[in-house]
């Protein structure tokens, strides 16, 4: 009696009563965390016509196969899917019959995360089942409430989801998903835009790619850039790699956005050497997700191969995020790009699961300091000594540092006087286009030559080529 208290007999999954108990859970948790949950009403609109149609027992089939399916979506042992149809406690808007199932997602970090899980259950049910040798097809509605925006007990929390579930069948009919909150909404729609535009994005030549210059401190000299995608969409205007890159990284489609980046740089660096134009390397950003494609490490030999260029023009910075638990095969990747002579950094080093053990075991060239870090200079104590100690122990490690987003004069003179090897930032120049790098590398060569520039005005660097 207790088991099937809390488990439904015919699918195996949890009841209402113990999706609440978990709920309950996972609010007092997440307090604590200072973190997210999202509950989830899945309404699967055709259950009533397959039960009228072929009965009972294929009506429960249906059901099971579709918490099965449901249940391929979510983290396995993290997420649950329980069966709240057919139930006697009545919520707020009843939905019996039709809301068959609950979801409960924990440590939510951003509602990005929701939304594409949203989207990958309702694409789920493109596929039709197989119920008594019969194909079935079902449609199917979500609502989403977020703790603690939408409700502060399990019941305001499943209500909200089930006003957002009801609504959305409402204004669309089926196969649609929808937030208790208005604002989560448009950010939603705006993802799935997003998404959507993403597609046609080089085929439609909207990417180019900006270049930001990487200061020498000890010469003051320009010694290397940075590649920055950029977006520019006849929709939305200007997107920020911040709005598209992790819906690319969700989608699917990082891969080839990723590779188009690398074959524009490398063809860019190409075009400079013929023209004599000496930028030193350029650093690319890879996203973590790219180092499990299979044939990653053959494209890249056949995009050096193609441009006749050498390894060691070329940097590929991944985030920190990409050295966590790194397979066999991920760690096998890396060693043989840096056979290639391609140098491998950690970029935004501190901004996520940072670790001695990566450094010490990933054989890195060196890391980059996020930016967030070098804003509080001078502002906070703690974040001089913290910037202090991560360039004393890369240096111990022998790694080479770049501090990014170097905007002030104080801020470059700190760095400098902790023997940071390398500057970026607007304090400099802003990321360019590449017409606009010969430009710079001139100026620069011509303020070389100028006297009243060779004194080192900020203990080795003058940003005289500051755009």
């Amino acid at each position: 009696m207790e088991h099937n208290k809390l488990y439904d007999v015919g699918t195996g999954l949890p009841t209402r009563s113990l999706f609440e108990d978990r709920i309950l859970h996972e609010i007092a948790r997440s307090k604590r965390l200072d973190s997210m949950i999202a509950i989830m009403s899945v309404s699967i609109d055709t259950i009533n016509r397959i039960h009228e149609t072929h009965g009972h027992k294929a009506s429960e089939l249906l059901i099971k196969a579709c918490g099965h399916r449901l249940n391929t979506v979510l983290r396995e042992d993290i997420d649950t899917v329980a069966v709240v149809g057919n139930i006697e406690k009545v919520v707020t808007i009843s939905l019996i019959n039709q809301a068959e199932f609950g979801i409960l997602l924990t440590d939510i970090i951003q509602t990005d995360h929701v939304t594409w899980i949203m989207k990958r259950m309702v694409d789920s049910f493109d596929n039709p089942f197989i119920i008594n040798d019969n194909e079935v097809y079902v449609t199917a509605c979500l609502g989403v409430s977020i703790f603690p925006h939408d409700g502060k007990t399990p019941e305001e929390l499943y209500s909200s989801a089930c006003n957002a579930c009801n609504f959305a069948r409402k204004i669309s009919g089926k196969d649609r998903y929808l937030f208790a909150s208005d604002n989560l909404n448009k950010k939603a729609a705006t993802q799935l835009q997003i998404e959507s535009l993403l597609h046609e994005a080089i085929l439609k030549n909207e990417f180019h790619l900006h270049y930001q210059p990487k200061i020498n401190t000890a010469t003051g000299q320009i010694d290397g850039f940075e590649s920055l995608l950029r977006w520019q969409n006849e929709q939305l205007g200007p997107v920020g790699p911040d709005q598209f890159i992790p819906i690319a990284e969700q989608s699917g489609q990082i891969n080839k956005i990723g590779d188009w980046v690398f074959y524009t740089a490398c063809r860019q660096l190409r075009d400079w050497m013929d023209m004599g134009i000496e930028v030193g390397s350029i650093a690319v950003n890879m996203s973590g997700l790219q180092l499990d494609q299979h044939n990653l490490i053959t494209r890249i030999q056949e995009i050096l191969d193609e441009f006749k260029l050498d390894g060691h023009y070329l940097e590929i910075e991944l985030t920190e995020s990409s050295f966590l638990n790194p397979d066999k095969k991920t760690l096998a990747r890396l060693d043989r790009i840096k056979n290639m002579g391609i140098r491998v950094s950690m970029d935004d080093f501190g901004t996520g699961y940072s670790s001695l053990a990566y450094l010490r075991d990933l054989s890195l060239f060196g890391l980059k300091i996020d930016q967030s870090f070098i804003a509080d200079i001078n502002k906070d104590k703690n974040a001089n000594k913290l910037i202090a100690s991560i360039i004393s122990i890369a240096h111990s490690l022998k790694l080479e540092v770049v501090a990014e987003g170097v905007e002030e004069k104080h801020q470059a003179d700190y760095l400098i006087e902790l023997g940071c090897e390398y500057l970026q930032g607007y304090y400099f120049s802003r990321p360019i286009p590449p017409q606009e790098v010969m430009d710079l590398i001139q100026g620069q060569q011509a303020a070389s030559h100028d006297k009243r520039t060779s004194e080192r005005e900020i203990k080795g660097i003058t940003p005289c080529f500051k755009k």
